[in-house]
């Protein structure tokens, strides 16, 4: 082989390694549900392993609008009464980050990385 076919097998071993590497981090990934009720978050203290990657499931139950917000973690994202909304969080250090309803601040919780 010569010229640019010769460059094509290594170019393609790459590609499917890249792609292959994208799909592993990707199902790292951990998904875990955080409802929002009257009476506050459920449940109210999330673990993680340091450097986790995690999606919060935030689901709005009440009758109102609800804005996830934490300064540690600098999220802030309003749900919709009866909607769901994804909030990503990865690479944190151990130690405790805390998350309200800015709306209602009386509902607390907090995220417990280890």
């Amino acid at each position: 082989m010569s010229g640019p076919r010769r460059l094509l097998v290594p170019t393609a071993a790459a590609v499917g390694l890249l792609l292959a590497l994208a799909a592993t981090a990707r199902a790292e990934e951990r998904s875990i549900p955080l409802a929002v009720a009257e009476q506050g978050f459920a449940p109210p203290e999330i673990e993680a392993a340091a450097g986790e990657r995690l999606r919060l499931e935030v689901t709005n139950q009440t009758a109102a609008a609800i804005e996830f917000e934490s300064f540690e973690l600098n999220r802030e994202r309003v749900v919709p009464p009866g909607r769901t909304v994804a909030v990503y969080v990865s690479g944190l250090s151990p130690g405790r980050y805390e998350f309200f309803d800015d709306f209602h601040q009386e509902r607390r919780g907090a995220l417990v990385v280890k």
